[in-house]
């Protein structure tokens, strides 16, 4: 009888442990991306209302699923912010269309497997579209 309340103690501990370490939700990883947006972005940003952002949509569990920013006038960096928009599981809809970005389409966007749409138009990005987005296996519309 003691090992069992023993090993039931043990395993509430672990699951309290774990659930401690869980991982980032989807307002902060689009708060650390947003950093990398110019400062008006940032300003107007409001991590605890973030499903009510203008641009941001989520589902009924907080979930980010859509995702629009157009006319933001360039990202600083827009590997690191594509980096970051990456941890966002559930994302179907990604649009930044007319941001002013510059430079190559990032891999990390092509490892958001649940993406459905993305939206780069208008941009001024150089290169191909990376290898890796072979792996969007829920693409619908690029």
């Amino acid at each position: 009888m003691k090992f069992i309340n023993r090993d039931l103690v043990l395993a509430v501990a672990s699951v309290l442990y774990l659930s401690s370490r869980v991982r980032a939700s989807d307002c902060e990883n689009l708060q650390k991306a947003l950093k990398f947006f110019n400062d008006d972005v940032n300003k107007h940003f409001n991590i605890d209302k973030c499903c009510d952002f203008n641009g941001v949509r989520c589902d009924a569990n907080k979930n980010i699923i859509e995702l629009k920013f157009n006319n933001v006038n360039k990202t600083n960096d827009i590997n690191s912010f594509a980096e970051n928009i990456a941890q966002i599981k559930n994302l179907r809809y990604l649009d930044l269309a007319n941001d002013n970005i510059e430079g190559a389409i990032p891999k990390s966007i092509c490892t958001i497997k649940s993406l459905k749409n993305l939206n780069l138009a208008k941009n001024k990005l150089t290169g191909t579209v990376p290898y890796e987005c072979k792996d969007l296996e829920n693409i619908e519309q690029m």
